[in-house]
């Protein structure tokens, strides 16, 4: 695809409903429509650019043909923005069309700023494929079985501190938040290292098929216990999120199987689907706190358990868009401007004492009292609030430009460090679009400096091995 065609494209959609405004009058239905269209475009055209399309030819690509783009930025940050972004918004607008009509013209310059770092491409050498990543040493093996070990005992000594498991308390929504408090900020953040050593084991057990790999997937099944027990989805979804593009990325070399990769879609669907709605539809039917808002009491009289987990999925995808709206109605007025310091606020949780995220914040400004977590503002809402309305087409362009750059690093060379960071921040930048990348949670300076001091930690013990 031409990125200066693409660009140019993106700024006449701009200017075009600029210009288009003041000719509505409060009836933007032709607008709805143009938006429609625009968010559903480029999806499709980055799926057809990536070579996806061949994925429905009866004939199986030849061996000298390079294969589909299966990581490929460009067509999953526009999926994710068209679904979280644009389902949501285009619900608003056609319930209340003129009190919503700043957020969608807010979200369609997120997303023009969003293809056009999507579309800025420096020269790339010449595409190669990797085989596999470097074959694990024993070093990384060492390493692997030390961190497992520390982590499930600092995962014991949380619960231990926190005096119950939230999972199996009367009531989980607010038990996993009130005992998460009491067993510490510390712990809490060696507990979540258990996600990284996920992403180290779960790519040994890729690529490398011993007897040693096959007993850390017993670790994997003990990791996930303990997530379970603490009652929060995030860090179980973010282990399948990420094993599951570590999955898919060996197809980024493999021309053939293609009954397996699009398997591989569908079951990485499934888990996402489930572990959103399912696991949702769970919190709610096992909390009486809960249960008590009539309209969740309603639902699930009405709709039964499975009609409340698909009513949770479609709420969700929804979510961002509407926690943009709140934002926009209470920033300033009832919480001020942050000036990129809400970006620096998880790294305070960390140290011991209590000290609130921007999600936590943001639900006790706006006098919010549902129970469990906080308030998520999503990716617009928290570049909203750190920056103002220059963050709102701000922050998706540099996102799209940093994953694009590590995306052509990846593809280079799958190995140490990025062969990790890449999928893991394809996951974050498309899946928290719905909460916001850094709102709620230090895991992700976690999950990077642990990668970073893991491959180097290996890579120094390898060579004075």
């Amino acid at each position: 695809m031409n990125a200066r065609r693409l660009i140019v494209f993106c700024l006449a959609c701009g200017l075009f409903l600029l210009c288009l405004l003041p000719a509505m009058q409060g009836r933007p239905l032709p607008l709805v429509a143009l938006s429609v269209v625009i968010f559903a475009l480029f999806p499709i055209l980055h799926f057809r650019a990536a070579g996806w399309t061949r994925l429905f030819d009866r004939k199986t690509f030849r061996h000298d043909e390079e294969p589909p783009e299966s990581l490929a930025p460009a067509f999953w940050l526009s999926g994710a923005y068209a679904v979280f972004f644009g389902w949501g918004v285009l619900r608003l607008v056609w319930i209340d069309p003129t009190r919503h009509l700043e957020l969608l013209l807010l979200t369609l310059a997120g997303n023009a700023a969003l293809q056009t770092g999507l579309g800025l491409r420096m020269p790339e050498r010449e595409r190669t494929f990797t085989e596999t990543p470097e074959s694990r040493s024993p070093a990384t093996r060492w390493l692997l079985s030390v961190w497992l070990i520390l982590g499930l005992g600092l995962a014991a000594v949380y619960f231990i501190r926190m005096g119950g498991l939230p999972w199996l308390a009367e009531q989980p929504e607010s038990a996993r938040v009130f005992l998460g408090d009491r067993g510490g900020g510390v712990l809490r953040v060696g507990v979540y290292s258990l996600i990284v050593w996920c992403f180290f084991a779960w790519r040994d057990f890729l690529y490398e098929r011993h007897f040693a790999n096959r007993l850390r997937f017993v670790g994997l099944a003990a990791v996930a216990l303990v997530f379970v027990l603490l009652g929060n989805r995030a860090p179980l979804l973010t282990i399948g999120g990420v094993g599951g593009l570590m999955h898919l990325a060996r197809f980024e070399k493999d021309p053939g199987r293609i009954r397996k990769r699009l398997a591989s879609y569908a079951a990485l669907a499934l888990f996402m689907g489930l572990a959103f709605g399912v696991w949702g539809a769970l919190r709610i039917a096992g909390d009486e706190q809960v249960r008590r808002y009539p309209e969740v009491r309603s639902h699930l009289e009405e709709d039964g358990f499975l009609g409340l987990a698909f009513r949770q999925l479609g709420d969700y995808l929804g979510r961002g868009a509407e926690n943009f709206s709140v934002v926009l109605e209470g920033v300033p007025r009832r919480y001020p401007f942050r000036y990129g310091g809400a970006y620096l606020d998880p790294l305070w949780t960390a140290a011991p004492g209590k000290q609130y995220n921007l999600d936590m914040q943001l639900k006790r400004a706006f006098g919010m009292d549902f129970p469990g977590g906080g308030f998520v503002p999503s990716m617009l809402g928290e570049a909203y609030v750190n920056f103002g309305v220059f963050g709102i087409p701000a922050i998706p362009f540099f996102v799209a430009l940093f994953l694009s750059w590590l995306y052509r690093k990846w593809r280079a060379s799958p190995r140490g460090a990025v062969g990790l960071l890449y999928p893991y921040f394809l996951y974050l930048f498309c899946v928290h679009m719905v909460s916001g990348y850094l709102a709620s949670s230090v895991f992700p300076y976690e999950a990077v400096l642990l990668i970073v001091l893991g491959d180097r930690f290996t890579k120094w013990k390898r060579k004075r091995a």
